[in-house]
């Protein structure tokens, strides 16, 4: 009995660990995981020559640009000149047109012109009648900031200059004498609001497209301070109040 395991114990000290026939299985079950890991050679060959495509336009960020306006306005004017409410009235309703240009980021020019005729006694411009008659054209670039308010609302402040042109005629029968007129040059400071009532649908696409963006509700107060200058003369200085509608483009 002892003979046959000292038989036994040599015959197993003499087998080839190659020849194993459970670590042959272990081995191929991990070299066939390694395999299943690397990609294939077609699948290699398909991805270096797929061209890689970059989007035009990043989606995740928002597009925001300056934006041109171009503004209706029917602006009130109350003058200083004593002598304008004398012969006409103290002030008037003027309409007109107003144009912001974006300059850089929040910074704007406004460009305004408004005009009306006022008939001597503040009534009506009548055909042929004899009287006299002024005409109010106030020419403003005002330079802007934008500020941002509350929802789909933004505010603005600005300082510039304004160039008011004025005539008085002599209105016969006939026809029309020009009496007076000149220009006064004035500063302008204004205050205001623009106000996006959500009248148009705003574009679902991230990148820009042209046209009317928005149509917007604008309203101000300014003030208009004619230069000082040592001689008398006209005064055209004026407290200023704007109701508008805009397009943003």
């Amino acid at each position: 009995m002892l003979w046959m395991l000292l038989a036994s114990t040599l015959a197993f000290a003499q087998t080839d660990p190659a020849t194993d026939p459970i670590g042959d299985a272990v081995d191929a079950e991990e070299q066939q995981e390694e395999t299943e890991k690397q990609p294939s050679a077609v699948m290699q060959a398909i991805q270096r020559n797929s061209p890689t495509i970059q989007p035009l336009v990043d989606v995740t960020e928002s597009v925001e640009r300056p934006q041109l306006r171009v503004i209706l306005r029917a602006v009130a004017e109350q003058w200083n000149e004593p002598a304008i409410a004398t012969v006409y009235q103290q002030g008037g309703l003027l309409g007109g047109i107003g144009i912001v240009i974006p300059i850089w980021d929040d910074l704007a020019l406004d460009v305004e012109f408004v005009y009306r005729r006022f008939p001597q006694g503040g009534g009506s411009v009548a055909t042929g009648a004899t009287g006299y008659q002024l005409q109010v054209l106030p020419i403003t670039f005002v330079p802007e900031y934008k500020f941002a308010l509350n929802g789909p609302m933004h505010g603005f402040v600005g300082f510039g200059a304004a160039y008011t042109v004025f005539s008085e005629n002599a209105i016969t029968a006939d026809s029309g004498l020009s009496v007076v007129s000149g220009a006064r040059l004035a500063t302008e400071v204004r205050t205001g609001i623009r106000l996006d009532p959500g009248l148009m649908a705003p574009h679902q696409s991230a990148i820009p497209q042209a046209g009317i963006q928005a149509i917007e509700i604008e309203i101000y107060g300014a003030r208009r301070m004619q230069l000082p200058r040592q001689i008398q003369r006209l005064d055209l200085g004026a407290w200023r109040g704007c109701i508008g509608l805009g397009m943003r483009f």
